[in-house]
């Protein structure tokens, strides 16, 4: 956490770990395969991560939500994220403070908690990361609107 924290990129200081809502459901039941916060094919409200993988992203678990292991699993898609690597990535969220903390693995799209002595992989976001890659329409719309100026100022000009 202290890692993400500390990062000014971008002339930012306000980079954290990614977020998850702990439900308090007691341990991870691995054989609903679905619906919880903690397995395969989580609930995706909850978690930036498991939303991240499977829905901005289109990646599936390793097993369905029957159990079945899927062919095309894993991390296939990392869309515009250059240095996403197949592996388990930190949360910003301790499961118990003396031990724990959650994890998703971009490795099987299972998401659970591990002791925090694992060595993981951390991914910093920051609020409005989603927002700041998409063009805004008005600035695009005055560059185009001012490069038809120029044209046209440069076509009426005497040679």
């Amino acid at each position: 956490m202290a890692w993400a924290e500390g990062r000014t990129d971008g002339g930012f200081d306000d980079w954290r770990l990614p977020a998850i809502t702990d439900t308090g459901a007691s341990g991870c039941d691995f054989s609903s395969y679905s619906g919880t916060d903690c397995g395969y094919n989580v609930q995706t409200s909850g978690s930036e991560l498991a939303h991240l993988y499977y829905v901005t992203l289109g990646n599936l678990a390793e097993f369905d939500t029957s159990g079945n292991p899927q062919s095309g699993s894993g991390l296939t898609n990392t869309g515009l994220f250059q240095y996403l690597q197949s592996h388990y990535y930190w949360f910003g969220t301790e499961a118990d403070p003396a031990c724990c903390a959650w994890n998703f693995g971009t490795i099987d799209g299972k998401q659970f908690v591990v002791g925090k002595a694992a060595a993981l992989y951390a991914l910093a976001v920051r609020p409005g990361d989603v927002a700041a890659a998409v063009p805004e329409p008005q600035p695009l719309a005055l560059a185009l609107l001012g490069l038809g100026a120029l044209w046209v100022a440069r076509r009426r000009r005497p040679h």
